[in-house]
């Protein structure tokens, strides 16, 4: 630990806590969205493309999580204890849970235009849907699947919690966000493939 302050500086790091901690203060006063809004976001039916993480990134109002991490590797950069360390990381994954407890799983269907037929059958593959060619560059899919709700995201919070040492909240955390059984997923269903 005595290189890594001698590499970075004390000054620095000090100066980065403080930075951090100014970020966080500024996310807990953004307001955070009640339960219900929560659950509509993650009911909409999912159309591919942009539209997708629209709805989606509004659940994320007044979340710390990035700002938080960066506390916890500047904490432990700077010599802190572990239970101040983890205790910095659970926060970051308790932050996670009301919006957890909002997201629906229920498989729903899935459409939009993409460009190519590579990214139509990499879609559609795992999942049996239809690809409808519209056009010289425009492929109409379909499909049904269990959404995985802001999963790029929920992979980072699901590392917090583990980290935390807080067994019942990474527990709690794996088991309510679900994830497709591992065969669905790998095998590839047939894809039916029409012209107009």
């Amino acid at each position: 630990m005595g290189k890594v302050l001698d590499l970075l500086g004390r000054d620095f790091i000090e100066i980065r806590i403080k930075g951090v901690e100014f970020a966080i203060a500024h996310c807990r006063k953004q307001r955070k969205l009640p339960p219900v809004k929560l659950r509509r976001i993650f009911k909409k039916q999912v159309r591919i493309g942009e539209s997708n993480y629209q709805p989606e990134s509004e659940a994320l109002q007044g979340l710390a999580t990035d700002s938080l991490l960066e506390l916890a590797s500047l904490q432990l950069a700077r010599g802190a204890a572990l239970n101040l360390v983890r205790g910095i990381f659970r926060q970051a994954a308790q932050e996670w849970e009301p919006i957890v407890a909002a997201m629906d799983f229920r498989p729903r269907v899935f459409e939009g235009t993409v460009d190519t037929p590579s990214t139509a059958r990499s879609l559609v593959g795992p999942y049996g849907g239809l690809v409808k060619k519209k056009g010289q560059f425009e492929y109409e899919i379909r499909y049904k699947a269990m959404p995985q709700p802001l999963w790029l995201e929920m992979r980072h919070v699901l590392e917090c919690a583990a980290i935390s040492g807080d067994r019942e909240l990474a527990h709690w955390l794996a088991s309510t966000y679900k994830v497709p059984p591992e065969g669905k997923s790998r095998q590839r269903a047939p894809i039916t493939v029409w012209t107009t």
